[in-house]
């Protein structure tokens, strides 16, 4: 069974009535019968070749003495004795090279058929090799060997060999019986072996059915095999794991983000209802309220803007992860940092590039240094830096608290003081999600002297060394 027709039979749209489970039964106890089948006909050949080779060994002898009596002799008188082919001994016949029977001279005696074979034996020298074939003359299977004697003759020197074809036939019947039960055996060793190899797949196709039956992702499966199976199960836990956590992620992001929205919403629609109630409304007071609105309406589209960016942080977008020069998306994104909020921002960088999607990358910088920017003390002046993977903003602020560190990378994490600035809380939160991804890890501490000190760190993929030496390269050419 070649790979073409193994594949023909794994596929289940050709053979759709069978179960996976009867495949397996089926090509294990085919691949055995195959073994059996081989094995059995291979001792047959071997058992035939040898007896048959002991009754040639025979043959060869009585001709070469033949052969050589005749050359002392110089004729056909004295040759040794004969046995029919009724006996259990040689049969011994003189030819001419025209087929005509020399010895025996009597028309009563045994003459074995002549063919061209051995009328061309006798007309070659004495020096060629002869000939071997085999006759069935009434009923009896005779073997001969011819040679020839020179002068135009030759000497057919036969034996019944149907004792060893007898016995070839029982020794048939023998392995015939035994491939039988053995293809019978491989037949049911087969079943026990399919119905053991896919217990395990059954535990998972009844796991992924009550996962989906019932939308329930806690039917893990016990892993206690490190084989294929066993990596599938683990696979299939790992699945279920990361499902759950998304399902717990999502239901979490929707519950914080509905609570972020109850409350510029309430405003808006607080304000809306007294605009639209009271027509006699001071235009301080009306000016006021719609600057109010302004303020919620610009906080509800940075919000929404930002969940959509956390919603696509990951896997959401088509853009490519490739080689990002680090440094010069930092200078770009302090500079328009410098120019929208007017803050003194000091910049030190050093040629590296990583491996980031550029859009998200620049992002996550951005937020960082957006963040600084909330914190910093006016007149006080913003430092970024960027050594090898590691980009760094240091602030002038008040600091994080110590109790809050664990926490500023949180969906929707403000801390007490920042609760009565704007703001959402997601923005740190987009940079973990967009640095776990690109493979780095962020980080968040005090920095000496007051302040905090925000950013992340991703491996490098080429250092200041190389990119200035392709750089004089590129400047060369």
């Amino acid at each position: 069974m070649n790979v073409s027709k193994l594949r023909t039979f794994f596929d289940p749209k050709r053979l759709p009535g069978v179960t996976f489970r009867t495949r397996i039964a089926i090509l294990a106890a085919g691949s055995v019968a195959v073994a059996v089948l081989l094995v059995a006909g291979g001792a047959w050949f071997v058992a035939r070749n040898v007896l048959l080779h002991g009754v040639d060994a025979q043959l060869d002898a009585r001709a070469t003495l033949i052969q050589r009596f005749a050359a002392q002799q110089g004729g056909s008188d004295g040759f040794p004795p004969r046995f029919g082919p009724s006996g259990f001994g040689l049969l011994t016949q003189v030819i001419d090279s025209s087929g005509v029977v020399i010895v025996p001279l009597s028309q009563d005696g045994d003459v074995l058929p002549v063919h061209p074979k051995e009328r061309a034996v006798a007309a070659s020298s004495v020096n060629s090799k002869g000939a071997r074939t085999d006759f069935t003359v009434s009923g009896l299977h005779l073997r001969v060997r011819t040679v020839p004697l020179g002068g135009g003759r030759a000497v057919m020197v036969a034996q019944q060999v149907n004792a060893i074809d007898d016995a070839l036939n029982r020794f048939a019947f023998v392995l015939f019986i035994l491939s039988l039960l053995g293809v019978v055996g491989a037949a049911f060793v087969g079943r026990l072996v399919a119905r053991s190899a896919v217990r395990p797949v059954e535990r998972l196709t009844d796991a992924a059915e009550h996962v989906a039956r019932t939308q329930e992702l806690d039917a893990s499966i016990d892993v206690d095999r490190h084989d294929e199976l066993g990596r599938l199960s683990a696979s299939f836990n790992a699945m279920l794991s990361a499902l759950s956590q998304s399902r717990e992620q999502q239901q979490r992001l929707i519950h914080d983000a509905s609570h972020e929205l109850r409350t510029p919403l309430t405003s808006l629609r607080t304000n809306i209802e007294i605009l639209s109630r009271e027509r006699t409304i001071d235009p301080e007071e009306r000016a006021r309220m719609l600057a109010d609105l302004n303020v919620e309406m610009q906080e509800l589209t940075n919000l929404v803007t930002e969940l959509v960016d956390l919603a696509t942080a990951s896997g959401g977008t088509d853009e490519e992860v490739t080689d990002v020069r680090l440094d010069d998306t930092v200078v770009e994104v302090a500079e328009r940092a410098r120019r929208r909020t007017g803050q003194q921002i000091e910049v030190e960088t050093e040629p590296v590039i990583v491996r980031a999607r550029p859009t998200q990358l620049e992002r996550a910088a951005q937020n960082v240094v957006d963040n600084a920017c909330k914190w910093n003390q006016p007149g006080e002046s913003i430092e970024v830096s960027v050594r090898g993977g590691r980009f760094e903003v240091s602030d002038r602020g008040p600091g994080i608290d110590p109790d809050d560190l664990p926490y500023v990378f949180d969906r929707f994490y403000r801390s007490p003081a920042a609760r009565s600035l704007p703001g959402s809380g997601l923005g740190l939160a987009i940079v973990k999600q967009v640095i776990d991804e690109a493979g780095g890890t962020v980080f968040a501490q005090a920095r000496e002297g007051g302040g905090a000190r925000v950013g992340f760190e991703i491996p490098a993929t080429r250092a200041l060394e190389e990119i200035d030496l392709t750089e004089e390269k590129e400047a060369i050419s």
